[in-house]
């Protein structure tokens, strides 16, 4: 049967996938280092969804909602992230902006942020408000970004110390929850301390690694050392891909 796809805005990834993620509850994880930009590609995203008319909710239980808006808002309207909140100020401006947001062909998704304290969002507490989302504003989401899995609360062992355990069950209910609600979750988490700064990463890296990636359908790496940072460079490589070829393949952003 035919699966509705959504683009991953990646052409790389785009070709392995047949088109982009399935919409009906994949969960897609992205995988690096403390402070290496994961959520500026989770920001990515959710802009880039919004362009393609699906409506998005962009979860942060670490930064603030007016920073995550500032980053999305900036990509969004192609305003530099220094002159935003000027720009902002300028209601026409704006307007004109935004007439621009889409891809021509469907106007664009809606966007809904919200912002949890660190630690005490549980995944039922994110579903509620979703779905408070969809039936207050009529629409029904499409993708919901997630900043990030590590800092979410486990409601099955709240008080649990066990981290493996812990990630195992919060993508458990992430990927359920897609899965009843027809959205594509997309969120991230962080590679052991002792492979910071590698020019390559493998499973074998990712913190808590085997209880989320035996739930996750695909998972991305983002390579970056000292020497790509100079250049101003990522490389993004398939740790993970439940459907299709290309495990282990990489691509080089700048």
């Amino acid at each position: 049967e035919e699966r509705e796809k959504v683009s991953t805005c990646y052409h790389f990834l785009d070709r392995v996938l047949d088109g982009g993620y399935d919409k009906d509850g994949s969960l897609v994880v992205y995988v690096g280092e403390q402070n290496i930009g994961k959520s500026i590609f989770l920001a990515n995203d959710a802009a880039n969804f919004v362009k393609m008319g699906v409506n998005t909710a962009f979860v942060t239980a670490e930064m603030a909602a007016h920073k995550i808006m500032k980053r999305i808002g900036a990509n969004l309207l192609t305003i530099p992230m220094n002159e935003y909140e000027e720009k902002a100020k300028n209601k026409d401006l704006i307007k004109r902006k935004l007439e621009t947001v889409g891809t021509g062909f469907t106007p664009p998704g809606q966007l809904f942020i919200k912002q949890f304290p660190t630690s005490q969002a549980t995944v039922t507490d994110i579903e509620a408000h979703l779905k408070q989302i969809e039936e207050e504003k009529r629409i029904k989401l499409g993708a919901i970004v997630i900043d990030y899995i590590n800092i979410l609360a486990n409601y099955r062992n709240p008080n649990s110390e066990n981290m493996y355990l812990k990630i195992k069950q919060i993508a458990e209910d992430l990927r359920a929850m897609g899965v009843r609600n027809g959205w594509l979750i997309v969120t991230a988490t962080q590679i052991n301390r002792n492979n910071y700064n590698s020019s390559d990463i493998g499973m074998g890296d990712v913190a808590e690694s085997a209880g989320l990636s035996h739930t996750a359908d695909m998972m991305l790496g983002i390579i970056q050392d000292d020497l790509m940072r100079a250049s101003y460079e990522y490389w993004l490589k398939i740790l993970k891909i439940r459907d299709g070829e290309g495990k282990g393949t990489k691509c080089k952003l700048q």
